[in-house]
């Protein structure tokens, strides 16, 4: 079973490596990601492997229970108060104010050099680990008899942790709404008696029962009406009236009591997959992540190197030792790269976690950063601009003839069969017994005695008894928001393209409905490939198709957007998006896209630009340890609140 866990102390990225390392070591997990900007951990895991998977995370000091971190925010804050006692007392007595500010930095510091003790107790210490490197600044800034400096250090870091948790919690929001815990068990009915079985249990064909407010485990069949909140799945917050024979997939939360048949197993049900497909995207480098990753491993050496250097040269130019230990002190405050970090995948985090759910799966976070530089928007046809089923245009024939036609076509799941079938069920037409065979595009059937043939062209003519009846003209059914998306679109700027394998005649009236000048007819997957190919020799496209036959084409453009019929397992692979059931969201997204571009730069500039500012000063000597604190804590909580803006910008 998928769980979340919250770990909001979690704030270095190499911290969130160790531990994964750790779990995947002792085997505790079949899957594991750990998402550092929220602190929130998905793991897929038993449950004796999650007790221990919380005792490794607890003995770390990253996971509390409830009343744990209640307990925990009290004690934080009571040393925050000692604080200002002891700031206050040092006008009127020094040794009692120091004393204060002595314990207060006790108090604030524990819970950091224990979580530091626990990594050197692993082996996974790490020289530039954020506790160690605030013990040893603070600890310096002790021994140069700058006490109100010193235990501002332990505070203002034990200050930050508590707003910066703040902060994270409404940044988990957004990533627990999809990542929500799929229910334990379910009630299964079996020889009229309800049993509960674990979801794990279930297989295609097994009749479950629901209550109202209980959230769908697996994709199912209704075999009665219900009140359907898909807002997980889809984005869109206003319940949906289904009937029996639709199909409710896992993650939506039933309004009403119903009862329902299993379509899929867990393991193959859409939340599963959607899971999977967030936390593959969460665990993957974006460019800018890569980037900065390496310009730490350039910058943190560079900094504590320069702390070493401007202590002995201190020391060598006459400058006293309380004096020489305090400028490195400050160096050593800023050397932590954590907040540098966190720059791009605090960014990666709200925008997965948002655009999920307003309907789109981010697949490849370099999608994001690559969809502002799109020119091209090319469609494919069929799936994807249509819905892929046929509806009746025109019918002329009796309701007689219609049944018979209907009860032919009933024994066929082509959308031509499945049009004339739902259009007799609209004129509450009865369907009979037929006997039927299919020869090319020509289908027969013998309805109670009566010859039914019909004959597929341009229209579906039909024949009774060998005489001509009637004909019906179908087309495809479009999307309703497909002339909408289109134009928004092409008022955007973007010039939009039609592929389709059907012939030129249909797709030209097609294109015409949607005002579209450039469109192409009679194409293969290998073809619609070939031509995106030549025209990312030109400028770069965005391909949406349904990610069936037009996978070819979707691998071969610079971004690619997937529409699949309503389960994602089939394109998870093959597209940088998934589109949840509408083509709705293309038209914010590149607008979205460009938003957290800007964001992601934002935050690259305000960590580097502060911290090599507050570097370069600090080896005039112009930084105070409380201002390299805030250099440190107030960039990661600058970087996660401009991330957090991302959260409040809707995709459509």
């Amino acid at each position: 079973m998928r769980t979340t866990l919250t770990a909001t102390q979690l704030k270095c990225p190499k911290c969130a490596v160790h531990i994964e390392e750790e779990i995947k070591k002792r085997n505790l997990a079949r899957d594991l990601v750990i998402d550092v900007p929220t602190g929130i951990i998905s793991v897929e895991a038993d449950g004796e492997q999650l007790i221990q998977i919380k005792r490794l995370l607890s003995q770390a000091g990253l996971y509390h229970e409830e009343h744990e971190e209640r307990t925990a925010r009290l004690i934080t804050i009571s040393g925050l108060v000692l604080f200002v006692i002891g700031f206050a007392t040092m006008r009127f007595s020094h040794p009692v104010g120091i004393t204060f500010l002595v314990v207060s930095s006790i108090i604030n510091g524990y819970p950091r050099v224990h979580e530091l003790f626990h990594n050197f107790s692993v082996g996974v210490l790490d020289i530039f680990d954020e506790n160690l490197l605030m013990l040893l600044g603070g600890t310096g800034g002790f021994l140069a008899g700058a006490y109100v400096e010193a235990a501002m250090v332990f505070n203002l870091y034990a200050l930050a942790e508590i707003i910066e948790e703040s902060v994270k919690e409404k940044a988990q929001e957004g990533l627990r709404s999809i990542l929500t815990d799929i229910p334990d068990s379910a009630m299964l009915i079996k020889d009229q008696q309800l049993i509960a079985v674990d979801v794990e249990e279930l297989k295609a064909g097994d009749h479950i029962r629901f209550t109202a407010g209980d959230t769908v485990p697996v994709d199912v069949v209704l075999l009665s009406p219900a009140l359907v909140d898909e807002s997980v799945i889809t984005g869109e917050s206003a319940p949906v009236n289904h009937e029996a024979g639709d199909m409710v997939l896992s993650g939506s939360k039933l309004l009403t009591a119903c009862d329902a048949k299993v379509l899929r197993p867990l393991e193959e049900s859409n939340l599963a997959q959607v899971q999977k497909a967030i936390t593959q995207t969460l665990s993957r480098k974006s460019a800018f992540r890569s980037w900065m990753e390496r310009f730490t491993n350039v910058y943190s050496p560079m900094v504590l190197i320069s702390a070493v250097a401007v202590f002995l040269f201190g020391l060598l130019s006459g400058n006293t030792f309380s004096v020489a230990v305090y400028r490195s002190s400050v160096l050593l405050l800023i050397a932590c790269p954590c907040s540098l970090l966190l720059a791009s995948p605090s960014a990666v985090s709200a925008a997965v976690s948002t655009l999920a759910r307003q309907g789109v799966l981010v697949r490849n976070t370099d999608a994001l950063e690559k969809l502002p530089q799109v020119k091209t928007i090319v469609f494919d046809k069929t799936g994807t601009i249509t819905t892929g089923r046929m509806k009746i245009t025109e019918a002329h024939i009796s309701d007689e003839h219609l049944a018979l036609v209907a009860s032919v076509e009933s024994y066929f799941k082509h959308p031509v069969a499945e049009a004339i079938v739902a259009y007799a069920a609209e004129k509450n037409i009865v369907l009979k017994e037929a006997k039927v065979k299919q020869n090319g595009n020509v289908i027969s059937g013998d309805v109670e005695g009566r010859q039914v043939e019909l004959i597929m062209t341009d229209i579906l003519q039909v024949k009774v008894d060998g005489f001509d009846v009637g004909f019906f003209k179908v087309e495809e059914e479009l999307r309703e928001e497909a002339s909408w998306v289109i134009e928004q679109l092409r008022e955007q700027g973007y010039n939009v393209i039609i592929l389709s394998g059907d012939q030129p005649e249909k797709v030209e009236t097609l294109a015409k409905q949607l005002k579209v000048d450039e469109y192409y007819a009679n194409m293969t997957p290998e073809s619609k490939q070939a031509f995106v190919k030549k025209l990312e020799t030109r400028e770069h496209c965005l391909m949406v198709g349904d990610g069936l036959n037009d996978a070819l084409a979707l691998s071969e453009a610079y971004v690619s957007a997937a529409l699949p019929d309503r389960q994602i397992k089939t394109v998870v692979e093959t597209a940088d998006f998934i589109l949840s059931g509408t083509l709705s969201p293309l038209v914010n997204l590149p607008i979205y896209a460009q938003s957290y571009t800007s964001t992601v730069k934002t935050n690259v500039g305000l960590s580097l630009g502060i911290k090599i500012v507050v570097f370069a000063t600090s080896l005039l000597g112009y930084v105070a340890l409380p201002l390299a604190v805030l250099a440190d804590e107030g960039t990661a909580l600058l970087v996660l609140l401009n991330s957090l803006r991302l959260t409040n910008r809707a995709s459509h």
